[in-house]
């Protein structure tokens, strides 16, 4: 069989890419291969992702910027939404908006793994609630600089502890 013309750049395989393990307490969540990013996608993220049976995509959690959607390739499982739990399975697509209502926990709780493709919108900046443990998460495209000199594209803070706009800043307003 003859070679067809060259693929362009923007164009990935699934076995190309490696796997990047999520590890909880040193058990692993998922895996999950940056579709989009390998592809040169600027403004919307893809993601393929192997949860193996009793592993979870993330925690249960909402995004104020981006929004997101999964299809299932593979598998059964279940998915925590507000309304509560439902089934997830091969074939089922899942639109998740920003805000609480886009709130969302991808469980493979049903004996088997789960194969699935997650896209989202990609912004500068999001932030990311986590209902059940009182946390949000900040996160940028762009690294954050921080007093130790470290560069972090994100992180993770409780919302129990508030403070004021003015705490820790130098110098009297003249």
């Amino acid at each position: 069989m003859a070679a067809g013309p060259k693929r362009p750049d923007r164009f990935v395989g699934a076995g190309q890419l490696a796997w990047h393990d999520n590890l909880r307490d040193g058990r692993l969540m998922f895996q999950r291969q940056f579709l989009g990013r390998a592809a040169g996608a600027a403004q919307l993220g893809a993601s393929l992702y192997e949860i193996p049976a009793g592993g979870q995509l993330w925690t249960y959690h909402y995004h104020h910027a981006e929004e997101e959607a999964i299809f299932v390739l593979a598998g059964k499982g279940s998915v925590r939404l507000p309304a509560g739990k439902t089934v997830l399975q091969a074939g089922d697509y899942l639109a998740l908006p920003v805000g609480p209502e886009g709130a969302h926990l991808v469980l493979a709780d049903a004996g088997e793994p789960l194969r699935l493709l997650a896209v989202s919108t990609l912004h500068d900046a999001d932030v990311v609630s986590y209902p059940d443990s009182g946390k949000i998460g900040i996160f940028s495209r762009q690294p954050l600089k921080m007093d130790a000199g470290k560069a972090v594209k994100g992180m993770f803070l409780h919302t129990d502890t508030p403070v004021s706009i003015w705490s820790g800043e130098k110098g009297d307003p003249a």
